[in-house]
Parts: C-alpha cells; structure tokens; sequence
C-alpha cells in the first residue's frame, strides 16, 4: 500500500520530478564555489586569460588547428608551453565563453561547475525515462516514475561526480554529458517518427550534431555510438519493423565513420 502511495504522489507530480535531483545535485554541490584554482586550473584560467579573452580570427585559427593545451599556453614562455595528442576545439572555445563573464574569478568558475552539473542532472532524469518507457522491459508502468527518480538522484550525488565538479579543469565531463544526453534524447525522439517523416530526418541530424560537438569536446564520447548501437540491437528492436530496424542500424554505421573521422582528425 505504501507503494501505491508514494506511486500516485509521483505520478501526480510527475512534470516536475527532474526538479528534484537537479536541487539535491545543487545542495550537495554548492559548497565546492568557496574552492580556489589548483593544479591545471592555473594553466586553464589565470595563465590563459591573454588567450580566451581573445575572440580574433587568428586566435580561433589556432584553436582549431592546434591540440587543446598548446591552444592554452602558446602565448607563455617557452619553458611553460606545452602540448598534448588532445583535440578538443569546442572544450576551448567553452572555456573562452565561461571566461567572458568569470573572469579569474574562482567562485564564478566554480558556480558555473556546480550549475553545468545540475543540468547534466536533468538530462540525466530525461534520458533515465525515456529509455524505461520505450523498452517496455517493466510488468508495471507505475515503476518508471520512481526508478527514473532515485537512478537521477544517484547521478547527482554519486562520489565519482566530486571531481567533475569540484574542480574547475573537470568542468568538461559535465559539458560532456550535456552533450551526448542530448543526442541520446534526439535519436530516441527520432524514433518516434517514420523514416520519411521530415520530423525524424531533423532529430537525426540534430542527433548527430550534439554527437559531433561531444567527439570534440572529450575523447571518452566514442562511447556514444556504442551505447546507441547497443540501444538499437538489444532494448529497441521490438518497437519497429525489420526494415526500419535495418535502417537505424546503418544510421549506427554512420554514427560510427563519424567517429573514425573524429580519430583521424
């Protein structure tokens, strides 16, 4: 009976569910804006203010045709320059618009963190049901509300976020998570639609463009295609005919060249 209960209450107030994890990422979190820069910080903000204060074309140029920390420091003195085998243009050019109204101040920077993490929090919610409730994989729909619930709340609290967002140079894999629930929601809401629907030929592409702005955000988004693979060929696959099914499964092959010119970028 207890279940019934706590069931209806959710069900009743289901619009705004993801509010609750988002405020328990906020509480647990907001804390860290009393922090100071450390360690790669001092190379990602204070020593590269000269940098992503600069919006001209050359210093894009260079964003997009250099590896992230050489991006960063080739402005310093030589014994401070240094490179790396990352590319991650859009990464810089987020910091560069952080930057704009943080400054070098460490509180500010720090909030950002906190709030990049809170929206993560809810796609994180999002995504959680959308995937229960197209997999049909429970005996019981009133499950989805709570399950969706407390899988969010774990996200947002969970120790493994700690660096992510108590450290300024961790800001990424918030934005990074951003991203590819993004693209996660838009395949799913694609798949609503018929294949010749102009509806699911957009979300495709929109799909696709947060999954791009992921790869050159942070490597470990390659995941991505995996995980929607793995969504088409063992959670999805029931939901549609074999021919829309082939379909989607090649739209996976995409995905994937997309990430193998990723690598040879």
């Amino acid at each position: 009976m207890l279940i019934d209960k706590i069931d209806l209450l959710l069900e009743n107030n289901k619009k705004y569910l993801w509010i609750v994890p988002c405020l328990l990422a906020f509480v647990c979190f907001i804390n860290t804006v009393s922090f100071a820069f450390v360690y790669d910080d001092i190379y990602h903000v204070v020593k590269a203010e000269k940098m992503l204060g600069d919006w001209s074309f050359d210093n894009l140029k260079q964003v997009f045709t250099s590896d992230f920390w050489t991006s960063l420091t080739s402005h310093l003195r030589s014994e401070e320059k240094k490179d790396s085998f990352y590319y991650r243009p859009i990464s810089v050019i987020e910091l560069m618009v952080i930057y704009t109204y943080a400054k070098v101040s460490a509180w500010k920077w720090h909030l950002t963190c906190v709030m990049l993490h809170v929206i993560a929090t809810g796609l994180a919610y999002k995504v959680i049901r959308a995937t229960l409730e197209k997999i049909e994989l429970l005996d019981y729909k009133k499950w989805i509300n709570l399950l969706s619930l407390v899988a969010a709340m774990v996200f947002a609290i969970h120790p493994v976020q700690s660096e992510s967002v108590a450290w300024i140079s961790a800001y990424v894999n918030a934005l990074l998570a951003i991203k590819m629930f993004l693209a996660l929601l838009f395949y799913l809401r694609a798949r609503e639609f018929a294949l010749k629907d102009k509806r699911f030929i957009f979300l495709i592409i929109v799909s696709a463009f947060f999954y791009g702005l992921a790869l050159f955000t942070k490597e470990p988004a390659i995941a991505l295609s995996i995980l929607l693979f793995s969504y088409e060929v063992f959670l999805l696959r029931h939901k549609l005919a074999w021919i829309n099914h082939l379909f989607n499964c090649f739209i996976q092959l995409l995905f994937l060249l997309y990430q193998i010119l990723f690598l040879i970028i």
